[in-house]
């Protein structure tokens, strides 16, 4: 039984801006990942991690000592995260805070405790925001292999808007890539020398350590200068980590959501769950289900009456279903959806139905303007 630590970042913050050294790097995603973890048990806005959770990511014993991690964390306390985000009214909104508030170092048990702002807190640990705005699952033992800070932060573009064995081409403005490593004018200001100290470097270690396959395609230019990039890139690393079709079961030291879940379903709800498992029997127009054996008897019911307009063997809406499947049981960590789980397993589908019919309709535009040319 492999482990695995699994953080889902916000799409929004991989894309935030900030210039961190390698070591910075895996600390920031390691707080990110703890905060995740412990949402459940530990004070709102805080992560815990002890001092053998350093050693980890920080091989270098002079790098290690408590002196070097509270300057570190001194550092993080200055060093500024800027992120956009959407709220509740719809308003764009740029956030901007220390990558931390405080931190406290408990000797007895050898634990630092983290505070973080609120807003950052927030886009980290509400999950069900996170599935309509969109996350991406980061395999952090992979992800600290990377020597490059800049390495790390290519990869996770490009994890992005990766399918997994499939090729894709993924597309960056320079003024893109520049913002999103906070670079300033002075760094590399010319493309030849951006590309070589800074791109081609980052695809060299994605390339021979990151289980991706990633290449410049093509660039095009504006007025002669380099403006747009188009990388290929081919994603080996799974995008689901539980698969039971399988009977794999990779565990992972994700957060558990049972205190969301309460959030979501009162005991009302999950008495009419109960009540729906022991209603009469009434015929149920039968639909295609990718797969069967990922709901109990009560939840496959309601499934049918839920999404029996919904054309399963559609493959974007095959997709929708797998995208929902992954994502409840990894945050159970269950091997099947029961009533508990299913209002927040029907709401994740009904996001992902949305998110995929946008992308058909795009594929279906797409080519019909390359018909145009044939």
């Amino acid at each position: 039984m492999s482990k695995k630590e699994i953080l889902l970042q916000p799409n929004n913050l991989i894309k935030s801006r900030y210039d961190f050294t390698n070591i910075e790097n895996k600390l920031f995603y390691k707080i990110l990942y703890n905060a995740q973890k412990q949402s459940n048990n530990k004070p709102i806005y805080h992560a815990t991690i002890c001092v053998d959770e350093f050693r980890e990511f920080i091989k270098c014993r002079n790098d290690c000592t408590e002196e070097s991690i509270r300057t570190m964390l001194n550092l993080f306390q200055q060093s500024i995260l800027e992120f956009d985000y959407i709220d509740d009214d719809g308003s764009l909104n740029t956030f901007g805070s220390g990558l931390i508030n405080t931190y406290k170092f408990n000797h007895s048990s050898n634990q630092y405790e983290i505070t973080i702002h609120e807003t950052l807190y927030k886009h980290i640990t509400d999950f069900i925001a996170m599935q309509g705005k969109g996350y991406t699952a980061l395999n952090m033992s992979l992800l600290f292999t990377f020597k490059g800070a800049y390495t790390q932060r290519f990869y996770t573009l490009m994890r992005l808007w990766s399918r997994e064995n499939t090729e894709v081409e993924i597309k960056y403005t320079l003024d893109e890539l520049r913002s999103f490593l906070k670079l300033k004018p002075e760094t590399y200001p010319q493309y030849k020398a951006f590309k070589q100290k800074i791109i081609k470097r980052a695809l060299e270690e994605i390339n021979s350590k990151g289980n991706m396959n990633v290449e410049i395609t093509e660039e095009l230019r504006k007025n002669r200068k380099v403006e747009t990039i188009i990388f290929s890139v081919i994603d080996h690393e799974p995008r689901k980590y539980f698969d039971k079709k399988e009977n794999e079961v990779i565990e992972s030291e994700n957060i558990e959501i049972n205190n969301i879940i309460e959030k979501l379903e009162s005991t009302d709800d999950i008495n009419k769950s109960r009540e729906i498992i022991k209603a009469s029997n009434t015929n149920i127009e039968e639909i295609y289900i990718p797969d069967e054996t990922v709901f109990t008897k009560g939840t496959l019911r309601s499934f049918k009456k839920d999404f029996k307009g919904i054309d399963f063997k559609n493959k974007y809406m095959e997709r929708a279903f797998d995208d929902a499947v992954m994502i409840t049981l990894d945050r159970d960590d269950v091997e099947d959806i029961k009533a508990t789980s299913y209002k927040f397993f029907k709401g994740t589908l009904d996001n992902k139905i949305v998110e995929y019919k946008i992308e058909e309709k795009e594929d279906i535009k797409h080519e019909e303007e390359m018909d145009k040319f044939w």
